[in-house]
């Protein structure tokens, strides 16, 4: 729970990673597969990604339903390893065992960004806004697509938007 309250913005930065650093270091290595999620995560908050991807990797193999792991696996096969497909592969393993969950829908979209898909990312992100309007991270990303596929008028147009909803964004 520290984890999603850091991701999240809901608790101070080091207060929920020394809560985290703390449960996995009473753990120890008493229990090899306890709270390995936790461990890929806070590899990957100090940047030893291909620590943490195995990790991950290790936790999936655990407990193949741990939407967490596979949330982060997908995000970090996209983001830093180089392995676009295998991103979209786990996103989607995400979406069909939590659809509800809005990040995962979006994630979907973040590996086809790693692929350079900017159309299908966007046509991924439309598709969520519809569905759960006015969601600032997803509303950056999606300023991002139409930059980058030309349509700057578009991405400026829900800058404005955006600033005229909230100036402080």
């Amino acid at each position: 729970s520290h984890l999603h309250a850091v991701e999240g913005d809901l608790e101070p930065r080091e207060a929920g990673l020394a809560a985290v650093r703390a449960a996995v270091a009473r753990v120890g290595d008493h229990d090899a597969d306890a709270l390995v999620t936790s461990r890929a995560w806070l590899e990957r908050l100090d940047g030893h990604h291909v620590t943490s991807m195995r990790l991950f990797e290790k936790a999936i193999l655990h407990d193949p339903a741990d939407t967490e792991a596979l949330f982060w696996l997908s995000l970090s096969y996209g983001g830093v390893g180089g392995k676009t497909a295998a991103a979209i592969a786990l996103a989607d393993r995400v979406v069909d065992l939590d659809p509800l969950t809005i990040s995962n829908q979006f994630l979907r979209g973040f590996g086809f960004v790693a692929d350079g898909d900017w159309a299908r990312t966007l046509a991924i992100y439309d598709d969520v806004d519809r569905r759960e309007p006015g969601l600032r991270f997803l509303t950056l990303n999606r300023m991002l697509q139409l930059a980058w596929l030309g349509r700057t008028a578009d991405a400026c147009r829900v800058a404005d938007e955006t600033i005229a909803e909230d100036p402080a964004d």
